[in-house]
């Protein structure tokens, strides 16, 4: 029997993954009509681990306007991807296991493409981080056997993102063991064909994006979107932090960077977001709103994790124009993840609440 949760926002009758390729620039009018801003509540359900955690989601809508959100959690008893859907943000299906693996699967990113649901994700073992790949007919049923890796390097991890450009799924990852400097370095994949059911049957070798690349510096979590005016916009963190260290992107230098690309390929680096003052800047993620590129991230650590979001034409003049969104909820938190809806200048927030680790979920209005 499937189970349907209900999250009771106020007054609320009723996020990124990188989404889907159809334009909904002008969107009819469907059951999210009723979304309403309100607070965050609970959006993942009771974990039974002795010690859970829900983390590293992301969200979509595809093109019936249905939401999707992946993440990690080891309610299971280890650290795997599930799925849940949605029709309108109010009722959401029981969670749906994506991995069986006895590593640790993290960070997935999903979106639709050729009528197929596609997802890449980290996969942990004991010696190798490398970047796996599955798809789904319907994005909730998802056949392990089928999984295949895209790199087969040793430290190919924080954080997979994947976007479709013209038809091509492209991969951006970090990797230390690949840079060659001792650093960590931003790398690219892309799909090179499909099979009769729409999954992606090859990938290219990895490819460094050297343009973006410090000689002396760590840069990872590249996260792509396309920009409204055409285009592609990067958002990815720089440190000089441990480049070994799993925590790593935690170091108090690390800062929010931007690039962009007219192809997705070709990255000109654009600089750092706002200057350094000593916090921990990290995480970052994008999204469209009223036509504008918004960068969302994590600022400070600790007891402090702070979600923050700073709208892209301001860049330059920081600290003008942040939006301090964990203050503005009282809830602290990381990992945000932003969806549209069909409802116009109304938007889902996925992210992880720092207090108890578990998925948040919140409509807001732009």
């Amino acid at each position: 029997m499937r189970v349907f949760w209900l999250l009771a926002l106020v007054p609320l009758v009723a996020a990124g993954c990188a989404g889907d390729e159809k334009d909904k620039s002008n969107p009819a009018p469907g059951p999210h009509d009723g979304l309403v801003a309100g607070a965050p509540v609970v959006l993942s359900p009771p974990n039974p681990n002795a010690s859970p955690k829900d983390e590293d989601a992301c969200i979509f809508m595809n093109h019936l306007g249905h939401f999707y959100v992946a993440w990690m959690s080891n309610r299971d008893g280890n650290d795997e991807i599930y799925v849940m859907r949605s029709s309108d943000g109010q009722f959401w299906s029981s969670p749906n296991r994506v991995t069986t693996s006895a590593d640790a699967d993290w960070y997935p990113t999903m979106l639709r493409h050729g009528g197929r649901y596609h997802m890449v994700w980290m996969r942990q073992t004991a010696t190798t981080r490398t970047v796996w790949y599955n798809s789904s007919p319907d994005g909730i049923t998802w056949n392990a056997a089928n999984e295949t890796p895209v790199t087969t390097g040793t430290q190919d991890d924080f954080v997979p993102h994947m976007i479709e450009i013209g038809g091509v799924l492209h991969v951006y990852f970090d990797s230390y063991a690949r840079s060659g400097d001792g650093t960590r370095g931003l790398f690219h994949v892309q799909s090179t064909g499909y099979d009769m059911t729409g999954a992606v049957n090859g990938w290219t070798s990895p490819v460094e994006i050297a343009s973006l690349n410090h000689a002396t510096e760590s840069d990872q979590l590249p996260y792509v979107i396309a920009r409204p005016s055409g285009g592609y916009l990067m958002s990815f963190i720089r440190h000089t932090g441990s480049a070994t260290a799993i925590n790593g992107y935690l170091d108090p230098t690390s800062d929010i960077n931007w690039a962009t690309s007219s192809d997705g390929v070709t990255w000109t680096y654009g600089g750092a977001v706002m200057p350094e003052d000593g916090a921990t800047d990290t995480i970052p993620a994008l999204y469209i709103a009223n036509g504008q590129e918004t960068f969302s991230f994590m600022r400070g650590i600790s007891a402090q994790p702070w979600i923050i979001d700073y709208d892209y034409s301001l860049v330059g003049s920081w600290p003008t124009g942040w939006v301090n969104v964990s203050l503005a909820n009282g809830v602290n938190g990381w990992s945000s993840r932003v969806t549209p809806t069909l409802k116009t200048g109304t938007f889902l927030r996925v992210f992880v609440r720092a207090s108890d680790l578990r998925l948040m979920l919140q409509v807001f209005t732009r």
